[in-house]
């Protein structure tokens, strides 16, 4: 198949972004045409696939996304390609993928962790007149109207609740394919080598417990509630090791007020996050708000126990105190707690490790793309057949 993917970046850095890469290693080492169409290229691509730069008008996220959106609108104007594949709110796709979930949705949800009620609802207000959320809001809807795309992709379940209830699509057009994981990069670490690694390089020891806590957006991840439910749990051995990019001030102060000092360390951005995962003995992952959290299922992967919150569409494909543990409330701190306390227990974790590794292998990129291009080929039947 001829197959172009477009979103307005192509990197290594950012959820949706590493998707784009694997998904065209993927479409490469099965012999299709890949063209991407991007606006920023921090990355090369694979050998074989074609770029094509989309013209932006530099005028903040409102003309970023305006511009990207009508420069993107004729791409397969000549049907030179069989599927064209959307993934930033573009107008006119084959297939959307959602990744991200559905901005309104979003805008609600990601402000569940300002519990001041008169405070949520200003930020909701301002939210929803901000030009670039309505642009945003505005774009992503003309991509879901009849005519403008044949399937759309969910990357779980919720997301395709979420689409349903905002969006009038037929149901049947809304198809559930879960991420996939690159067992290549990110594998159980049997010999134990990270482990020293990480735990040298910032002076953990060996018989501390070390919990991981990988993101950019640290208040929508629930960094705030994990630091307040490990504050619960009076063990000097229990540390937590921070990765990603965010802003780390108000978390800082978080630390000193809880007396934690000693025991959290902020490692910043990390492009490597293997090292990470084989160093630690648990994954906190309390999000507010994740269409699929793909760090859960490379923890998993690499042999990480997780904890996550069932919001998290990563909660789709296990099952509580089985290969995960799921939070009701990513807000508690007490739930938090208790969760992490079960997995003190290292027969527990040991357990739940084993059982999260074989459940990775029925998710792994290879049979994700091939799920895709089974889609892709439901298309071009449909499309055929017209």
């Amino acid at each position: 198949m001829k197959i172009a993917l477009v979103h307005n970046k192509y990197s290594s850095y950012g959820g949706t972004e590493r998707y784009i890469v694997n998904l065209t290693k993927g479409l490469l080492k099965r012999g299709h045409e890949v063209h991407i169409f991007a606006s920023r290229f921090s990355l090369e691509p694979p050998l074989g696939a074609v770029t094509h730069k989309v013209p932006l008008i530099n005028l903040g996220r409102m003309g970023k996304d305006l511009s990207f959106a009508l420069f993107t609108f004729n791409v397969n104007r000549d049907n030179q390609y069989d599927i064209v594949q959307g993934f930033s709110r573009i107008v006119r796709q084959d297939l959307i993928r959602s990744g991200g979930g559905v901005h309104k949705i979003y805008i609600r949800e990601s402000l569940a962790p300002i519990k001041n009620n008169f405070l949520r609802g200003l930020k909701f207000a301002r939210r929803t007149i901000s030009p670039a959320h309505w642009v945003s809001r505005y774009v992503e809807g003309l991509g879901y109207k009849k005519g403008n795309h044949r399937f759309v992709m969910a990357v779980s379940e919720k997301v395709k609740r979420d689409i349903l209830n905002v969006y009038n699509v037929p149901p049947d057009s809304v198809r559930v394919i879960h991420n996939g994981v690159d067992l290549s990069v990110f594998h159980p670490d049997s010999l134990g080598g990270d482990r020293g690694t990480i735990r040298g390089r910032y002076r953990i020891g060996d018989g501390e417990i070390l919990l991981l806590f990988v993101a950019t957006n640290f208040p929508l991840k629930g960094l705030e509630y994990l630091l307040k439910g490990m504050a619960k749990i009076n063990r000097d051995d229990l540390k937590l090791l921070i990765v990603g990019g965010g802003n780390k001030r108000p978390f800082e102060a978080i630390v000193d007020n809880l007396k934690l000092k000693g025991r959290v360390i902020f490692a910043g951005k990390q492009g490597d996050l293997l090292p990470f995962y084989h160093g630690a003995d648990i994954l906190v992952h309390p999000t507010v708000y994740d269409p699929f959290a793909n760090v859960c299922l490379e923890a998993m992967a690499s042999g990480l126990p997780v904890i996550t919150s069932r919001i998290n569409g990563f909660s789709d494909i296990v099952a509580d105190k089985e290969n995960a543990l799921l939070l009701n409330d990513p807000t508690d701190e007490t739930e938090i707690a208790e969760n992490i306390a079960y997995l003190l227990d290292k027969s527990k974790r040991l357990d739940m490790r084993e059982k999260g590794i074989e459940l990775s292998k029925q998710y792994t990129i290879d049979t994700h793309v091939d799920k895709v291009l089974s889609l892709y080929q439901e298309i071009v039947d449909l499309k055929r057949g017209e």
